[in-house]
């Protein structure tokens, strides 16, 4: 399940350039639609829907880091560049911890997995950070 966000972000930064030919901020806005149908996506009981899910999510992680990345660089002065080129790489790492702590939310008893909905909170996290 896991395998399938990461298959997305390899997918999503390959075709990240032909996204911004069209533009970054159309790119930008569109992935981040297909980020919202990902994550809605993983939010059905269903193992094939979350990994089309997770898929989407990825892909649209994949493009946007590119895209943002690329809007940083042509928009901050050059003088900053160096310190603003790996905030996007900080950043990245700090929403990894983040969405580890997330974890601490599931239960620790195999027998509560059953009837547990906290992966439900969990998945829908990424509906925050593209609408914002």
């Amino acid at each position: 399940m896991n395998s399938s966000a990461v298959l997305g972000v390899f997918v999503g930064s390959l075709i990240a350039g032909k996204a911004i030919s069209n533009g970054r901020r159309r790119a930008a806005i569109f992935v981040q639609i297909i980020a919202i149908l990902g994550t809605l996506m993983t939010l059905i009981k269903n193992l094939q829907m979350i990994c089309l899910g997770r898929f989407l999510l990825g892909l649209a992680a994949g493009v946007l880091n590119i895209v943002m990345g690329r809007s940083l660089d042509e928009t901050v002065p050059a003088k900053y560049s160096t310190l603003f080129g790996c905030q996007t790489n900080n950043f990245i790492c700090i929403a990894v911890f983040f969405a580890m702590l997330l974890g601490l939310i599931l239960p620790t008893d195999e027998a509560e997995f059953v009837h547990d909905q906290n992966w439900r909170v969990i998945y829908s996290v990424p509906i925050v950070i593209a609408v914002s």
